[in-house]
């Protein structure tokens, strides 16, 4: 498929990205990835009534329908009503990575925490998230590469 990140746009091109607040787009075209809802099922489970947060970032934006946007999430089996979803798609004039990053810092930031993992399929974001650990030398990061449905862990180059 296309990567619209690293697409060259001629001259007076834009890109038409309307389809990604599309919540029926969403729920006909997202394909679940069973191995990242079982480890979310499971983290959320674990850390329920702790201290530990499993939270979503996800790229998107504000969707047209937030209800139908959910429900996709619960056909799929996936616990969204246990996380909170961050879009980092809210904040344009960012990056993705930064903005996930952000988001990051936010909860890093209180000092509740003294660990955190990030599971993205994206290597840009995995490597924001690493770089925070610059910020937080006293918190220990993991961080997850998601390639085609499996996970592993991910050491930068």
């Amino acid at each position: 498929g296309a990567d619209l990140s690293s697409h060259v746009l001629g001259h007076g091109e834009r890109h038409d990205l309307d389809i990604f607040k599309s919540s029926k787009a969403f729920a006909r075209d997202v394909t679940p990835i069973t191995p990242v809802i079982n480890l979310a099922n499971r983290l959320v489970s674990k850390y329920k009534g702790s201290n530990s947060k499993v939270i979503c970032i996800t790229a998107r934006s504000d969707m047209d329908d937030r209800d139908h946007f959910l429900d996709t999430f619960r056909k799929h089996k996936f616990p969204v009503d246990s996380v909170h979803i961050h879009r980092a798609g809210n904040e344009p004039h960012k990056p993705i990575p930064v903005a996930k990053a952000d988001w990051i810092k936010k909860y890093l930031s209180t000092g509740n925490f003294t660990r955190v993992q990030m599971y993205d399929d994206d290597i840009k974001n995995l490597d924001a998230f690493l770089s925070l650990r610059k910020i937080y030398p006293k918190i220990s990061f993991q961080a997850f590469a998601i390639v085609s449905g499996v996970i592993r862990k991910f050491n930068p180059k």
